[in-house]
């Protein structure tokens, strides 16, 4: 027997100054997804997000489960695997997250290392996530899915966190988490 949950979340980042997480949490938001870290596009250095802690710290006070995400610019599996070194090493000093570390690559040049490249990295990003000890998924909208991600794999190795903003999507790719831009930053299903 399958239940399918419809729990609010956002996605959360230096973008959100100022969030109020006592009215997040009165507005039936449930979970965070947070931007722990990112890869600069030209430089490729990994970075922290400017409000990590203070995202962090606002839900855990307030009850709301959280997960994290990278911004990727990694253009080789070696570089992935670094992502995924820094963005563990960022999050370690708080509590074990509930919700995944996610992946999310969003960049041409990624892109134009081609589908079997691409795919590669995503996997080698999330796989060392976990054998770090965190559970771990794949951040996409429909266009990577179907363009620039070998999707069978990705549905077969990875959680989905689907970007589709859109009040239905009729794309089914396994995806456990669904943005559809209807709240806040973002509007999140579990199914």
């Amino acid at each position: 027997m399958t239940t399918n949950l419809n729990i609010n979340g956002v996605d959360i980042s230096y973008c959100q100054q100022g969030l109020d997480y006592e009215k997040l949490k009165a507005d039936g938001i449930k979970f965070a997804i947070i931007r722990a870290s990112y890869t600069g596009t030209s430089s490729h250095k990994q970075g922290t997000d400017s409000l990590l802690n203070r995202h962090v710290n606002g839900c855990i006070s307030q009850g709301i489960d959280y997960g994290f995400y990278h911004y990727s610019c990694a253009t080789s599996v070696e570089e992935a695997k670094r992502e995924a070194q820094y963005i563990v090493q960022a999050i370690k000093e708080f509590p074990l997250p509930k919700y995944p570390v996610f992946f999310d690559a969003e960049e041409a040049q990624i892109a134009a290392k081609g589908k079997k490249a691409t795919t590669e990295i995503a996997l080698a990003f999330i796989n060392e996530v976990e054998r770090l000890g965190y559970p771990s998924g794949i951040y996409a909208n429909p266009s990577w899915m179907e363009t620039y991600l070998d999707k069978k794999q990705i549905m077969k190795n990875a959680d989905i966190w689907l970007a589709h903003w859109v009040s239905k999507s009729n794309y089914k790719y396994g995806q456990k988490m669904w943005q559809n831009g209807l709240r806040y930053s973002a509007g999140m299903q579990i199914d």
